[in-house]
């Protein structure tokens, strides 16, 4: 189940050397940090299985007026010295907004894929045609479209990597033929929520 109506989706490729203390990092200040900011709801972190960046976060929000709060802008606009060191490794950063166009199923998977494609302006919702009986395949748990200013993505949650590969290519299908979306597979890492760092 998705939690709220907008997300922040961000990938990055991190130096092996440096993984443990980033990982470190978002586990014990980032995912803390963000998830006791107003209106943001649960925070994950994806390794990649096949495709690239190595690294997905995935940041649920009650909606996108969440990411331009000041509240949001004070913390991103004033990193801790741990949190500058971290982004400073980042490297092939692809960061993005998005809204909530539409999901179906419930719970959460250990597995996810996304379908990310560039659209043409006001074709946003594109990313809503691959849900239809996706989240009804055995063992796929959750499917969710989203849109930003320029990209359309579509998330799977499964519960084995075999489930996913078969949800995501009946996605894929559903896309129009014109649209060829970028493919990653990735396993959960992380997840933090806000009733953990809010005690209920």
């Amino acid at each position: 189940m998705f939690q709220g109506k907008a997300a922040i989706c961000a990938w990055v490729d991190i130096a092996a050397d440096e993984q443990q203390d980033f990982r470190e990092w978002h586990n014990r200040e980032h995912l803390p940090e963000r998830l006791a900011l107003p209106g943001f709801n649960r925070g994950r972190r994806f390794v990649a299985i096949d495709g690239a960046p190595q690294f997905l976060f995935l940041y649920e929000v009650d909606g996108i007026e969440v990411l331009h709060s000041a509240e949001y802008a004070q913390r991103y606009d004033n990193p801790t010295p741990w949190t500058a060191l971290n982004t400073a490794r980042f490297r092939n950063l692809v960061r993005g907004l998005f809204t909530l166009r539409g999901s179906a199923g419930s719970g959460n998977g250990g597995f996810l894929a996304t379908l990310q494609a560039t659209v043409a302006a006001g074709e946003g919702d594109l990313a809503a045609a691959a849900l239809a009986g996706i989240a009804d395949l055995p063992g796929c748990l959750a499917c969710h479209a989203l849109a930003g200013e320029a990209d359309a993505i579509v998330l799977i949650e499964a519960s084995s990597l075999e489930s996913l590969r078969e949800a995501c290519g009946r996605a894929a299908q559903a896309l129009p033929r014109d649209v060829a979306p970028r493919i990653g597979f990735y396993a959960l890492e992380a997840a933090l929520e806000r009733v953990e760092i809010r005690g209920g």
